[in-house]
Formats: C-alpha cells, structure tokens, sequence
C-alpha cells in the first residue's frame, strides 16, 4: 500500500520520480537538472505557499547545486539528501537506486494515512473550457495560475494539488483576474 505524505516532493530526473511514485502517493516534481524551466519554478512557489516542498537528491556535485540553488528560492525547504551507503545498486548512486526503506526512515515525520485534499477537477473539465474559451485556454490557465509548460493530464494534476477549482478558472478566463 502507497503511503501519502503532507507535502510534495522536488527531485532531479524522472527516474528518481518513478521509483517514488512506485511507493509514495504525492505531488513528485521533476526538476530535469540544472536548468529549471521557469515554469516549474513558478509551481513549486504557488505549490510551497500551502504544501511543505521536500527537495530530494542525490549526493554528487549536480545535487548540491540544486540544493543550494533551491534553498535560495524557497524559505521553507525541506532537504533530504541520499547517503552512498543507502544505494542498492552499486553502480548508480541517486534517489532511485536507494532503498525504498530509508527513503521512507527519512521522510517518516511527512507521511500520513490520509490523503491529502485535493481538487476535483477531470479531463472533461479542460475540454470543456476549451470548447467554451477557444484554442489558446490551456496557456490562459497555465499562465494565469503559474502550472509551467504541461499537457492536459499535468494541468488537471497540477490544479488539483493547487485547489483550484471550476469557478476560478472561469473567473479567469472571463475576466482576466
């Protein structure tokens, strides 16, 4: 059974974010290295502001400067940093070689039992607006509410982790506001 955890979660690629995924029920964020999208950082800002960002790395040069450059960016920044001696896989040494144990030993004080309350928008709802708002609706939202560059899948999970709802996003589409 998946645990849930009272935050989100920052990691380096999409390697670290399945393995986590394979075990964790949460908001996993992929940083893709040193160069962050503007975008994302947009994200994790709005995201920080209600959820406790948990920045995960590896122990190498690369994850240091990610830390660091993260730390910078958000004051209420959790880091947990993988230990070398913690890896299952001796040829690798990052988050997704780790073992799934001390992953969970060392994000044990942000699990919960409960999943967190998230929104409840669906596909529909997108293509809905869409059709309402015309072509260009998508960029209007992930402007608007700072969700980076997504697909439709990423917008309605991102929104959802937001609590952004229906009435919001009209509000934006109408409006401007």
């Amino acid at each position: 059974m998946k645990k849930y955890l009272n935050g989100f979660l920052i990691v380096e690629g999409n390697a670290d974010k399945a393995f986590l995924s394979s075990f964790l029920n949460c908001e996993v964020i992929v940083l893709g290295g040193f160069a962050i999208p503007h975008g994302t950082i947009s994200y994790i800002k709005n995201l920080s502001k209600t959820l406790t960002p948990i920045l995960l790395t590896d122990p190498d040069e690369a994850g240091k400067v990610i830390r660091k450059r993260m730390n910078c960016l958000l004051d209420n920044l959790i880091n947990i940093e993988v230990e070398f001696v913690n890896r299952k896989n001796y040829k690798k040494h990052g988050v997704a070689e780790c073992d799934k144990k001390i992953i969970l030993e060392q994000l044990e004080k942000y699990l919960s039992d409960k999943p967190l309350v998230i929104g409840n928008l669906v596909y529909a709802d997108i293509c809905e607006f869409i059709d309402r708002y015309g072509d260009d609706t998508k960029e209007k939202i992930s402007t608007a509410f700072g969700l980076g560059t997504t697909n439709n899948k990423t917008m309605i999970r991102r929104l959802n982790y937001l609590k952004i709802n229906k009435s919001d996003i009209i509000d934006v589409l109408e409006n401007g506001n």
